[in-house]
């Protein structure tokens, strides 16, 4: 055989053994790693049922707590509904006696506004002087 070909076929199959050999190497230190994870993973199992059933429990509650609001926010919008209902007619009426009231207020500003006329005119004839008499 050719000393060439058989170096080169040497050569190959040792190029060809070492990258078998890192392969193997990555792939067991890759196993390494998920065997860590999965070890890891078992050690959070309980831990995070444990949460899991803790947060269930929780959001139980809210909905309990849920519905009890939806519950008062409900009688609540009732609550003033009703009181609407009965304000409107009473606020209906108060117009019916506010209405004599202003007309009754105007009379008296009218009042006031005539006494202070007449007071005013009453002052400037007290203020004005006497006109001399002439005697025939």
């Amino acid at each position: 055989m050719n000393p060439w070909l058989v170096s080169l076929i040497g050569v190959a199959a040792l190029a060809a053994i070492v990258v078998l050999a890192i392969l193997l190497w990555r792939l067991s230190r890759a196993a390494a790693e998920a065997e860590q994870f999965l070890a890891h993973l078992n050690q959070m199992s309980p831990r995070l049922e444990r949460i899991l059933a803790e947060t269930e429990s929780e959001l139980a509650e809210v909905r309990k707590i849920t519905q009890k609001v939806d519950g008062i926010a409900d009688r609540v919008l009732a609550l003033t509904q009703k009181a609407s209902d009965v304000a409107t007619p009473a606020l209906d009426g108060a117009g019916a006696l506010t209405k004599p009231m202003r007309y009754i207020t105007a009379a008296v500003a009218g009042v006031q506004a005539v006494m202070q006329m007449w007071r005013s005119r009453k002052k400037d004839e007290s203020e004005q002087p006497e006109s001399p008499v002439v005697e025939a």
